[in-house]
């Protein structure tokens, strides 16, 4: 894609001074600012599919929002200031050249036309000597590489005079604070410097994604699922080993994984690239930095990109006097860079420059930019654990039900003792109902109450047994649900029953003997019993006796 430059009419050059600034009265022209293999779209974030974030620099390799200071040695590249530059008075010439050690593979972008190396709202009146130059400029390139100076807006302290044969801006000493601009040649070029829009922002900033915009495109990736997430496979103090880059989608790293390590390095041996851009995610409130390296010198600069859009303040990134590979982006924040040198671009809202040179190894990655709002989730996960004097009573394997309603969604959960069950993608702000409503039937064991801990802490659960957990962050919210196995209580033996003590028995009283009735009858009563069997015996005696006679007769007659 491509990006609107302004292209007034040719300025005329029949001035010896500076010309003034006109209102805009141009045509668009579209050309492309960045460099080999930069992405820069014509449209915002809410339309693109993928932008690179720093297209906020207009293919500048060093973009302060506001205002700049630069205390390092030089840079090769190109500088845009929004406000004020201040360059070092000590130390000589301050060189804003195309290449001397780092890389000459880049262009430069254009104002009103014109390639320029450097473009600022203002030079302070406390800066140095500062020169722009052709150095590095590969042989055989055209006008496309001859670096001009742009400034916005009419400064009475300063203005245009001859040098040699090129343009000066400087006051009306002939000293420090100065800006030589060897590519524009005296007098025609003094028409050069002023330009027609009001603002650097105007330029620089034109068609690019609004930092808000890839604030929360960034912010996205992670939990959108569109980059890879990388993870340390081996600390070594000052040299950390990261898993291997995923091609065809961003890589993140949290910073904290690397913030003690100076070589960064991957498991496979593959470096960043443009199609898997390595992107080091700094959280907000970080105020200091170290810087890394990820490969060789220029291997994978521009490909490296330190995320500092959560950032809002001051901060210094610093690679302690040694060389920092990666592209710098904090549009918000007041950044301070020290670095020898710097390899990579860098766009800050206020800058400070240290150390070394800057060269424009410009980024040349991108990042998903969906149109679709990204809902950040999180998740719950569930541990069971049993303790108690019965617990070594409990299979292995035996099985809990949980229930769970998360915000109308229903459904259970089934744990293993000792186990874990999770519920995954859970939008944040969302309340989670937990229960146990049964307890396995397990022999010889008897459940006593359940307890909860929801990340680490005791939770009581309500009167109808349930316990309340809202998903407020994207880390899994940790529940552990602990079952108590007791023993059966022994049974409870009966009592015998007392025996009772038998009765003494009652001494019988002796029979009195009746009085014989007066007539030695039964004085008209009925015959007893005892009466009735005396007579019975008489005659059964009678009987027998008369059997015996009768035998006795029959055998003497035989």
């Amino acid at each position: 894609m491509t990006r609107p430059t302004l292209t007034p009419q040719q300025p005329s050059h029949e001035t010896s001074r500076r010309r003034r600034r006109r209102p805009a009265a141009a045509l668009l022209a579209v050309g492309l600012l960045a460099g080999a293999g930069l992405v820069v779209p014509a449209t915002s974030a809410a339309a693109a599919d993928a932008v690179n974030p720093f297209d906020l620099a207009g293919g500048f390799s060093v973009y302060a929002r506001e205002d700049a200071r630069l205390d390092n040695h030089e840079t090769e590249g190109s500088i845009a200031v929004g406000g004020e530059l201040t360059v070092r008075a000590d130390g000589g010439t301050y060189a804003i050249v195309h290449q001397v050690a780092g890389t000459a593979d880049y262009t430069i972008p254009t104002v009103d036309g014109d390639p320029t190396r450097l473009l600022v709202g203002s030079y302070a009146p406390s800066s140095g000597l500062a020169q722009i130059t052709n150095a590095g400029v590969p042989q055989g390139s055209g006008a496309e590489l001859q670096g001009y100076l742009k400034v916005v807006g009419d400064d009475p302290v300063f203005d245009t005079y001859q040098r040699g044969d090129w343009v000066r801006y400087r006051t009306t000493v002939d000293d420090a604070p100065a800006i030589d601009a060897t590519n524009q040649k005296w007098p025609a070029g003094a028409a050069t410097v002023a330009t027609e829009r009001d603002a650097v922002a105007a330029y620089v900033e034109s068609g690019a994604t609004e930092p808000a915009d890839v604030r929360q495109c960034l912010a996205n990736l992670v939990p959108s699922g569109a980059a890879h997430v990388l993870t340390v496979a081996e600390d070594a103090g000052d040299r950390v080993v990261l898993s291997a880059l995923e091609p065809g989608r961003p890589n993140v790293v949290d910073y904290a994984a690397i913030a003690d390590a100076y070589t960064v390095q991957f498991a496979d041996g593959v470096l960043p690239s443009a199609d898997a851009p390595l992107i080091v995610s700094v959280p907000a409130g970080t105020t200091e930095l170290r810087g890394s390296v990820f490969g060789g010198a220029g291997a994978a600069a521009s490909f490296v990109m330190w995320d500092l859009s959560q950032l809002d303040g001051a901060v210094t990134l610093g690679a302690g006097g040694t060389r920092l590979d990666g592209s710098v982006y904090a549009p918000t924040a007041d950044l301070t860079v020290e670095a020898a040198p710097l390899d990579g671009q860098v766009v800050a809202r206020n800058l400070t420059l240290l150390g070394g040179e800057a060269h424009a190894y410009l980024f040349a990655g991108a990042v998903p930019c969906s149109t679709e709002p990204v809902v950040e989730t999180g998740g719950l996960t569930l541990t069971k654990e049993v303790v108690g004097a019965a617990a070594s009573a409990v299979p292995a394997g035996t099985t809990f039900t949980v229930v769970y309603d998360a915000d109308g969604t229903t459904g259970e959960l089934t744990v293993p003792v000792g186990g874990s069950a999770t519920l995954d993608d859970l939008p944040l702000g969302t309340e989670v109902v937990l229960s146990e409503p049964s307890f396995p039937d397990v022999d010889a064991v008897v459940w006593g109450e359940p307890a909860w801990h929801v990340d680490g802490a005791a939770v009581e659960p309500g009167d109808d047994g349930t316990v309340r957990v809202e998903i407020g962050t994207t880390a899994d919210v940790a529940v552990v649900l602990t079952n108590t196995a007791d023993e059966p209580a022994p049974p409870t033996p009966t009592e015998p029953t007392t025996p009772t003590e038998p009765t003494t028995p009652t001494t019988p009283v002796a029979p009195t003997t009746p009085a014989h009735p007066a007539d030695g009858g039964s004085d008209g009563l009925a015959t007893t019993g005892a009466q009735a069997g005396g007579v019975a015996l008489a005659a059964l005696v009678l009987v027998a006796l008369g059997t015996t006679v009768l035998v006795l007769r029959r055998r003497q007659g035989a």
